[in-house]
């Protein structure tokens, strides 16, 4: 699952709503959401702004070996994300509780086979 910080609007009057669209415009176009991005050490949620010389412009080649990287894995793998889906947060406690749960149990009676040897 891939996840990270989200940005949201909350209700608000009709104008401080436009103004936290706008600014969210702002912020995920082209150039600002690289620079953002790089200076947070997130992904940026465009790739279309995010090369090899938004790099070099931004951090100087070589200075971000980890960024670099990500940059290759984006240009050379497909990227998936999960659709939202309605109750995304219940659907993500839900995992986030019973997940490390079942792996313990899981483990724990893997423990007891007899083809172990531990």
């Amino acid at each position: 699952m891939q996840q990270g910080a989200g940005i949201s609007v909350l209700n608000g009057t009709e104008e401080r709503v436009k103004d936290s669209v706008e600014f969210l415009r702002w912020l995920t176009g082209k150039e600002e959401n690289c620079k953002f991005a790089m200076s947070a050490e997130y992904l940026p949620v465009r790739v279309d702004g995010f090369t090899i010389q938004t790099i070099d412009i931004l951090k100087g080649r070589g200075s971000d070996p980890a960024m670099e990287e990500a940059l290759n894995v984006m240009n050379s793998h497909t990227l998936y994300t999960t659709p939202a889906v309605a109750n995304s947060k219940n659907v993500r406690n839900i995992l986030e509780d019973s997940l490390p749960e079942k792996a313990e149990k899981d483990r724990k009676e893997s423990r007891k086979q007899p083809w172990r040897q531990d």
